[in-house]
């Protein structure tokens, strides 16, 4: 669904992990994409940085292996948005 309707890459999780895992590894992730890598290496990247970080029992594969990429390996374009306030957000494209 998400091919047909123009996405050019999904990253998705093979089964469910919790909220804190999630934040662990995609706030790395998104930071590495902002420095203008690649969306694997992004992701390699923020997955050896919870390993680094993570403690044992959350250092198991069943918290970090399950998110993959679906599409083109490239390095994404950037726009920043700010809403005038605090909040700036950036879409990749």
């Amino acid at each position: 669904a998400f091919a047909c309707s123009g996405s050019k890459n999904v990253i998705m999780s093979l089964w469910s992990v919790s909220d804190q895992c999630n934040k662990n590894i995609f706030l790395p992730f998104y930071k590495t994409l902002k420095e203008g890598k690649s969306y694997t290496h992004s992701l390699r990247k923020a997955k050896l940085e919870y390993l680094l970080n993570a403690d044992p029992l959350h250092a198991h594969p069943y918290f970090w292996a399950g998110f993959v990429i679906s599409g083109k390996n490239e390095i994404p374009k950037i726009r920043s948005y700010s809403s005038g306030m605090l909040l700036n957000y950036y879409i990749f494209l």
